[in-house]
């Protein structure tokens, strides 16, 4: 059943997409002609408001052909009709991040705290929902206390018990299991939820963590600093999101919008095929007067653009299908 829930997620992230391309191209009055999620055959398709919608055989993306090959429509209509749909991926990624934080998320307890029966904190009294005051003199951080615990000299704890403040003092074993010094000592976690105000902020602050890991990912595999091998393609989104389906709505939520986010900036890059792609002809037509872009300059770009392109995509799926074997 999963997998059908992550097909369907991604089929929702393309056609947000594809939605984006219908309602730009709509409101300049410029004619769609096809809106299709999928390419090749048209298993499904039908007319409605002088458009013809289908879905096609092969579900890796979709496509919306317009007719706006008239000198009529101006460059730069055509540029925010081309931007339209990456610009709805990554809107609806803000949506999922914010969407995260409204239906809550798991957080550590920044004092509350769980003891491991047996353990040196154990041992020293601590017992679990004690709260964790302060660290040899210091206000209470993880941090701090993880520093403590690592030297491997005795650390000194102000807790709260009860109303009561106490005093105790642990020393840290070293554990070959885990190859560190350990204390017993273990944060609690709990689900927090967000008003709006504040899960928009939030959601805008990990959308902007998750695009600088794009981009910084996109850098190293650009030069040579992370292998190839890390690319990842459809199966691999698919087996994500079915995952992510069986851990919960906020997995679900995050992962669909770190996908969206991916689809938005991928598709902003300047290759045929892709709306970045397109983009960078319209402008070219645009700074010389409304002229179009000569023939055989297209032609190269094509090439080229889809040959780097069709490369990354064999690149995916055969680093997919070494995964499942």
């Amino acid at each position: 059943m999963s997998i059908f829930v992550a097909l369907a997620i991604l089929e929702l992230l393309i056609l947000a997409h594809e939605l984006g391309h219908f309602i730009a191209a709509r409101a300049f009055g410029v004619r769609v002609e096809t809106f299709s999620i999928g390419f090749g055959p048209k298993v499904l398709k039908f007319r409605c408001c002088d458009t013809e919608f289908a879905v096609s055989l092969i579900p890796l993306g979709g496509y919306v052909k317009t007719a706006n090959e008239s000198p009529d429509t101006p460059p730069w209509q055509r540029i925010v009709i081309a931007l339209a749909g990456p610009l709805m991926n990554l809107l609806l990624a803000v949506i999922c991040f914010t969407a995260v934080y409204l239906s809550g998320v798991v957080i550590p307890d920044s004092k509350v705290v769980k003891v491991l029966p047996g353990s040196p904190a154990y041992e020293a009294g601590i017992k679990s929902g004690d709260r964790i005051l302060k660290v040899n003199g210091e206000p209470f951080r993880w941090s701090l206390f993880e520093k403590a615990v690592e030297s491997g000299k005795e650390v000194k704890l102000t807790i709260l018990r009860d109303g009561k403040g106490l005093s105790v003092t642990l020393k840290p074993v070293f554990m070959e299991k885990f190859h560190r010094r350990i204390s017993g000592v273990f944060l609690n976690y709990r689900k927090v939820s967000y008003p709006l105000p504040e899960a928009l902020k939030k959601g805008l602050q990990e959308y902007a963590k998750l695009s600088a890991l794009f981009f910084k990912t996109l850098y190293k595999l650009a030069t040579g600093k992370v292998s190839l091998r890390s690319i990842g393609g459809p199966i691999l989104s698919t087996q994500e999101l079915q995952r992510a389906v069986h851990q919960g709505i906020t997995a679900l939520l995050l992962y669909a919008g770190f996908i969206s986010l991916q689809l938005g900036y991928f598709n902003l890059l300047p290759l045929p095929v892709l709306d970045g792609g397109a983009i960078l002809l319209h402008l070219a037509e645009a700074l010389r007067g409304g002229r179009p872009v000569p023939a055989v300059a297209r032609a190269v770009f094509n090439l080229i653009g889809l040959a780097l392109l069709a490369a990354v995509v064999l690149i995916g799926l055969a680093n997919d299908l070494k995964r499942l074997l």
